[in-house]
């Protein structure tokens, strides 16, 4: 019994286990170098959803870019969703602007990572099968994220939105498009004009209907659209 719970103490889940929930980084990298396959199969539980996740999936939760990089190094899977549906994106859409997020800054970076692994695997973002995407709700990442921040500027929280506004940017960049998503759904319905200038402008190349519009052009549509529907 004793030997079998020592060697079970050292097994290499139990080691990676340990070191991932003490943040050990030197460990962490040599654990994984050592045995990639262990850190790529490891699952954990989200104490909120009670759902079974990945380590790459607690990453991203808990805003952890050093260690985000680390797997997508190793080929965890980037497609990966929960049960509702939620991207990597989507759940850094949901976290962001948060207390514990030290002004957002943790969840950006791992945007940053992420834009980074595609480039420099040479994966087009818009066919990587990672944006736009929508949840079981109908919510793209971007749209997630503006609806939260306009939930932000409601309540005057002004930490919450500035987070919420550099991730909304970042994901705009990337590629995310403020006109995707189911009705209601979408982040050109949250967002105030001169932030959706901003984002359409940084997701340009995007096609309205069958027309290559400009970010202005985009923009004087939505508000056709909403004037219409007044």
């Amino acid at each position: 019994m004793w030997k079998k719970l020592f060697l079970s103490w050292f097994s290499p889940e139990l080691q990676f286990e340990s070191a991932l929930h003490a943040l050990n980084w030197e460990r962490l990298e040599y654990l994984v170098e050592k045995n990639p396959q262990v850190a790529l199969n490891w699952r954990g539980e989200d104490v909120f959803s009670k759902q079974s996740i990945s380590a790459l999936s607690l990453s991203v939760r808990v805003g952890l870019p050093r260690l985000t990089q680390m797997l997508l190094e190793i080929g965890a899977n980037l497609k990966e969703r929960d049960k509702e549906g939620n991207t990597l994106l989507h759940l850094l859409a949901m976290r962001v602007g948060r207390d514990e997020d030290f002004g957002g800054q943790s969840y950006v970076r791992c945007v940053e990572v992420i834009a980074k692994h595609l480039e420099k695997k040479n994966i087009n973002a818009l066919d990587s099968g990672v944006l736009n995407q929508c949840n079981a709700q109908g919510f793209t990442a971007l749209g997630l994220c503006a609806k939260g921040y306009q939930k932000s500027l409601c309540e005057c929280n002004v930490k919450a939105a500035q987070a919420q506004e550099s991730l909304l940017l970042h994901l705009s960049k990337l590629g995310e498009s403020p006109m995707e998503g189911g009705v209601g759904c979408r982040a050109c319905e949250y967002l105030p004009e001169n932030i959706l200038l901003r984002s359409l402008a940084e997701s340009e190349g995007h096609v309205l209907g069958q027309v290559c519009l400009s970010p202005y052009g985009k923009l004087k549509v939505l508000q056709d659209q909403r004037t219409l529907r007044l």
